[in-house]
């Protein structure tokens, strides 16, 4: 069996020719001072010629590709005698891939010329690679021109074509700064060509008729390879591990050489090996007839000769772990090295890993608040010895305490998260320590900024009064909140459920039960104002309150039209007020932040302004929704002022197409139309959404927290907490931002409330 070289080895020595859609460059073509040279007549079927490289005597040659396409051709093998005749037969096809002469569209290279086959194939090999008689490497061999070429440093270059065709114009690669010139007439099989040129400019045409040449031989570079029966070492400290191999000389290199590898840990037995110089038969130098007669063929049967051995590698009992490619080196007494095989090295040592099991992707933590992390320690291969886990290299305000458990117990970890660590995704890293060996894993978490405890009632509803204060309903409880804390509540009875609350332009506070009845805060309590009739049937839609401190919303009995009501909170008269348009449901009734109109959507898709001191209502002059077409139909499902005191409305659509609408309250025109791409609204409920100016909205749906894009329509998910948290409430947050409550969903058992904010 042959000892090859690595492709790496051949590249440095053969031919450039490489096809233009490939990567590497040629190098120049600069061929050694041959040993010994013999010019010849040029063939296609066959390259023939002596060399007198003695080495080379009794050995093959192989026909290796250009230099990008290293490589040997096993169906094209030849011979050279005892003699030193070399002959290298061309009768079958190459066994590396054909590639098309012309660059294919879409390559940086660009063809100018004629080719009479545009799609024809070929593939050009410009050396030989000879080995001695037990087939170790070593020289290159090409053929160099003697006669009839273009240049002095012109070389013979064997072309396989897959069909006739003549070639003739220029590759130029510009990325590259490469071109390949042709000026061939090639047919179908092996031909021969002339190629000269340097890395940037190549010139291959077809070989005159009077052309000679010359073997040149250029011994490769001296050293040693090994082979080896099987290059996988699975090994565990303290133990050894046999293989059989084959140390052989490259370009006849001889003498004592070092065996060692690159792994920590692990060494080679024996040592050191010895390469014997090349000898003749019998030692003896010829003289007289037997110099010059039928015996002088032994003066050249020359041969350098592999070390077949064992080799052990014995791995120290204190080695440290490792998995993966590692070095078998062969140095030489120079102390350079002369080889090295590559080794698939798994040197196994008692150990453990470290993991965390993440619920989700990432564990969400909230500012100044900590969190227990239950940190998994699998031993590996027996392992029992304790194991420190710490946090490595944090971010400022993120901590935890080192902890120390045994292998496949684990251990609950300890992260805190300081006040002012700024919201968003982290990376840390978690390590376990155990004398030498280290083990790490990521840990992901998104830090969300404070949250602060409301108790176990969900909020139904929020909002932002004038003076900065949040007030909020949670069941039979209105609760006022300031600087992130509760200061104050007021009770109901238990059988009163408030659903939303609101707060006027004159500072007064309004709640609804889902009973319908109205209640204000007066004389620090609660007083029940009216009683209203139904509501709506899944929430109570907001209402509006003028500059006098009255409430204006939509009252329906479930029967007749609904109908806007104004109810005055001293004289308690509860007036029913004519309007152009009427609506057909419970409505949403907003007013601005005067409080000197408020707005409502009809029955037929336009919206109603109605001036609350007069008394008088107009219309939008063309419906904002379409509510009459089937095909599209459309309902207005909200209205909300942003912090500007702009209105918005949401429009969803049967269609998919929902949208978000702003006026302009002083002409009653659609001023801009934001048509949203993914999040839809219900036409059958009211949504959570917040407007904070033109180009930033808050919906709340379930688990999830969307920002909205007010230019684009897009959005971004946020996850408001921990499975399965969902948002409850959703207001303006004082000065800047949206301020929303959250706590698990949809549970039986009363779980802990948060409010937080939201830039």
């Amino acid at each position: 069996m042959k000892n090859l070289l690595k492709p790496a080895t051949a590249l440095a020595l053969t031919l450039a020719l490489t096809a233009c859609n490939s990567t590497p460059k040629p190098p120049p073509i600069t061929p050694e001072e041959p040993i010994g040279t013999v010019t010849g007549q040029i063939t296609a079927d066959k390259i023939s010629g002596m060399v007198s490289d003695k080495l080379l005597f009794g050995g093959t040659v192989d026909l290796i590709q250009a230099a990008s396409r290293p490589g040997y051709i096993a169906s094209l093998v030849g011979t050279v005698d005892k003699l030193g005749k070399l002959t290298l037969p061309l009768e079958e096809p190459p066994y590396a891939p054909l590639e098309v002469a012309i660059p294919p569209y879409g390559s940086d290279c660009d063809f100018t010329g004629t080719a009479s086959n545009p799609a024809g194939q070929i593939v050009a090999y410009g050396a030989m690679l000879g080995y001695d008689k037990n087939d170790d490497p070593v020289a290159t061999i090409q053929e160099k021109l003697t006669q009839g070429a273009t240049t002095s440093d012109a070389l013979v270059v064997r072309v396989y074509a897959d069909t006739d065709q003549v070639l003739n114009g220029v590759v130029e690669c510009y990325f590259r700064n490469y071109k390949l010139r042709y000026d061939l007439n090639l047919k179908a099989g092996w031909n021969v060509a002339e190629a000269s040129g340097d890395n940037s400019n190549l010139i291959i045409k077809t070989l005159s008729k009077n052309a000679r040449s010359t073997l040149n031989v250029t011994r490769l570079d001296a050293g040693v390879g090994v082979s080896l029966d099987d290059y996988s070492l699975k090994i565990k400290p303290g133990e050894r591990l046999i293989r059989k191999a084959s140390v052989y000389p490259i370009g006849g290199y001889s003498g004592a050489v070092k065996l060692s590898t690159d792994v920590p840990g692990l060494s080679v037995e024996p040592g050191s090996v010895t390469i014997a110089p090349p000898v003749t038969a019998q030692n003896v130098n010829p003289q007289g007839w037997a110099a010059t007669g039928p015996l002088r063929a032994l003066s050249a049967d020359l041969s350098i000769q592999s070390v077949e051995t064992t080799l052990t590698f014995v791995a120290a009992a204190d080695a440290p772990d490792f998995n993966g490619t590692g070095e078998l080196r062969v140095t030489g007494s120079d102390g350079k090295i002369v080889g090295r095989e590559a080794l698939a090295v798994g040197l196994i040592q008692p150990t453990f890993n470290i993991s965390i099991n993440s619920p989700d992707d990432r564990y969400t933590i909230y500012g100044n608040e900590q969190m227990e992390l239950p940190v998994n320690l699998p031993s590996l291969n027996g392992f029992t010895d304790p194991i420190v886990v710490t946090l490595e290299n944090a971010p400022s305000g993120i901590a935890a305490i080192p902890t120390t458990g045994q292998a496949n117990e684990g251990v609950s970890l300890t992260l805190t998260v300081g006040a002012g660590v700024p919201a968003g995704d982290y990376d840390l890293t978690i390590s376990g320590t155990s004398g030498l060996q280290v083990r790490r894993q990521t840990l992901k978490v998104r830090i969300q900024s404070k949250r602060s405890a409301i108790g176990t009632t969900p909020l139904t509803s929020l909002t932002l009064a004038p003076n900065g204060d949040l007030w909020g309903t949670q069941g039979q409880r209105l609760t006022q909140i300031r600087g992130e804390k509760i200061i104050n509540t007021f009770n109901l009875p238990e059988n009163v459920n408030l659903q939303r609350v609101q707060t006027g332009p004159d500072g007064s506070v309004w709640a609804r039960a889902t009973s319908g009845k109205l209640y204000r805060v007066s004389g620090g309590a609660l007083q029940e104002i009216a009683a209203v009739g139904l509501t709506n049937y899944y929430e109570i839609p907001p209402f509006g309150i003028d500059k006098q401190g009255r409430v204006w919303l939509m009252m329906f009995d479930g029967f007749n039209t609904p109908t806007l009501n104004r109810i005055d909170p001293v004289t308690k008269e509860n007036k029913v007020m004519a309007t152009v348009k009427s609506a057909n449901a419970p409505v949403p009734v907003v007013s601005d932040v005067t409080g000197s109109v408020v707005l409502f959507p009809a029955a037929d898709g336009s919206l109603v302004k109605v001036d609350t001191s007069t008394g008088v209502s107009i219309a939008t002059k063309q419906p904002i929704a379409k509510s009459t077409d089937q095909n599209n139909y459309q309902s207005i499902t909200f209205i909300t002022l942003d912090r500007n005191n702009k209105i918005w409305l949401t429009v969803a659509s049967n269609q998919g197409e929902d949208s978000m609408k702003k006026v302009d309250i002083s002409t009653m025109n659609v001023v801009k139309t934001v048509v949203l791409r993914e999040q839809a609204f219900s036409t059958y409920n009211i949504p959570k959404i917040i407007v904070e100016d033109d180009q930033t909205a808050w919906l709340a749906n379930g688990f999830f927290l969307y920002q909205l894009n007010l230019n684009d329509g897009s959005q971004k998910q946020l996850q408001v907490g921990y499975h399965p948290d969902g948002v409850s409430a959703i207001s303006l947050a004082p000065q800047a931002g949206i301020a929303y409550s959250f706590g698990p969903q949809y549970i039986t058992s009363p779980e802990q409330q948060y409010l937080r904010f939201q830039r």
